[in-house]
């Protein structure tokens, strides 16, 4: 049996996306379903409730995303991000760190680093090495800890989701050992 040369125009693909309130032009269904499901089960009259499973699935994973998805993207984590070193300049415990800091700069690579971090395949890091930037700070584990409540504080104030709060969280903890160097 030969696939018809575009399955996604035809009336009964309508007709399942109308039932379940899908407008596949919105998203690129073809490219979806080609890259994801076997092409008969996507096609295949018998296999319909297994293809709608399937589809189901590409819908909920399209929706859900990455974290740097979820969060809402490059404004929302630049807005994280100019927060977070708002409070810090004003917090004794952290301020010090950044008295000689070009804080534009600071910024503009933090947001790069947390972009990537949270999952942005678009961005890349481009700053030095986390190691060589923060060798000589002297950070110690208390202002590590201090600087993810802030970023906790900052993402529930944006109402951020408290599962995508504690992945986040988990990012930046996988790097402590890379920033801390004060034991």
């Amino acid at each position: 049996m030969e696939m018809p040369k575009n399955i996604f125009r035809t009336s009964r693909f309508k007709e399942f996306a109308v039932s379940f309130h899908i407008s596949y032009n919105d998203i690129k269904l073809q490219d979806l379903i080609l890259n994801s499901c076997d092409q008969y089960v996507a096609y295949s009259h018998n296999k319909v409730n297994d293809y709608l499973k399937v589809y189901q699935n590409l819908i909920m994973d399209k929706q859900q995303g990455c974290l740097y998805e979820r969060f809402g993207g490059d404004q929302q984590v630049s807005e994280l991000i100019d927060q977070f070193y708002y409070k810090v300049l004003f917090d004794k415990l952290l301020r010090d760190k950044f008295l000689k800091a070009d804080m534009s700069r600071v910024r503009y690579q933090q947001k790069r680093f947390f972009s990537q971090m949270m999952g942005d395949k678009k961005t890349q890091y481009t700053g030095r090495d986390l190691i060589e930037v923060h060798r000589n700070l002297n950070i110690s584990d208390q202002q590590f800890d201090k600087f993810k409540i802030h970023l906790k504080s900052i993402a529930q104030d944006m109402e951020v989701s408290v599962e995508d709060i504690e992945e986040l969280l988990e990012h930046v903890e996988r790097h402590r050992n890379v920033i801390v160097f004060n034991k």
